[in-house]
């Protein structure tokens, strides 16, 4: 045939035909020359056709819309349409632009009947399929890992060993802090009986050391210092628990 149509057998009206229903039919034309088609029905009144005739260019496709009136009511499950569309075609000449289709037809008709194809197509009501939404599959997508995507996991021994270090690194500071601590309070210690000595020779004539106040002054914001420290580290032990 000159012309593949597409569908080939049948057109399909999808319920409910209370209203305009269209099906499409698609006429392609696989040749080297031009080709003219005109579409028939059994039923005119019942069916509008756009375009119901048209020239086809080599390797083009030509889209034609069946338009099915509406019915006052709608015809019972499993009701038989006998309607039938009819698709005919012929090659022509390159020249056939220059020809209104009618005439174009009429002399084929005339002169050369018998190259002319023909197609007859049925008609079909058929209900309409509602297609459920892909949840199962959008379940796997989201609920699967990806395969190439490897399990992430945490070994417990790996934690818990670095958890023991830090709070071994913690003792051992504290230790070393509290040792500090004590030297400290042993220099406290020394520096409070010089003060108590040199107390005892204000009223001499030699004058007491100087150095004495600022030497307590000075361990005593070492000290301070040194015990901010120390609860620093005893809190980022017990965080770390």
């Amino acid at each position: 045939m000159s012309l593949k149509i597409i569908p080939g057998d049948q057109l399909e009206f999808v319920r409910p035909l209370t209203r305009v229903v269209s099906s499409t039919l698609r006429l392609y034309n696989p040749g080297t020359s031009d080709v003219a088609f005109k579409v028939k029905t059994t039923a005119p009144r019942q069916y509008c056709v756009r375009p119901n005739a048209g020239l086809i260019k080599p390797q083009a496709t030509m889209e034609v819309q069946v338009m099915f009136q509406p019915l006052p009511e709608e015809p019972p499950i499993g009701f038989k349409c006998k309607d039938k569309f009819l698709v005919q075609s012929v090659q022509v000449s390159d020249h056939s632009e220059d020809i209104a289709l009618p005439d174009l037809w009429a002399n084929v008709e005339a002169t050369n009947k018998q190259s002319i194809e023909q197609k007859k197509l049925r008609c079909a009501f058929v209900d309409e399929v509602v297609q459920a939404p892909p949840q199962v599959e959008e379940e796997k997508k989201v609920g699967s890992p990806a395969p190439d995507a490897a399990p992430v996991t945490v070994e417990p021994e790996v934690v818990n060993n670095q958890t023991q270090e830090e709070m071994s690194d913690a003792r051992e500071t504290i230790k070393m802090m509290q040792q500090k601590l004590e030297s400290y309070e042993q220099e406290m210690n020394l520096l409070r009986r010089r003060k108590e000595e040199s107390a005892q020779e204000v009223f001499a004539p030699v004058q007491p050391a100087v150095v004495v106040v600022p030497a307590k002054s000075s361990y005593f914001y070492s000290l301070l210092t040194l015990a901010v420290l120390v609860n620093i580290l005893a809190l980022y032990y017990i965080m770390s628990r």
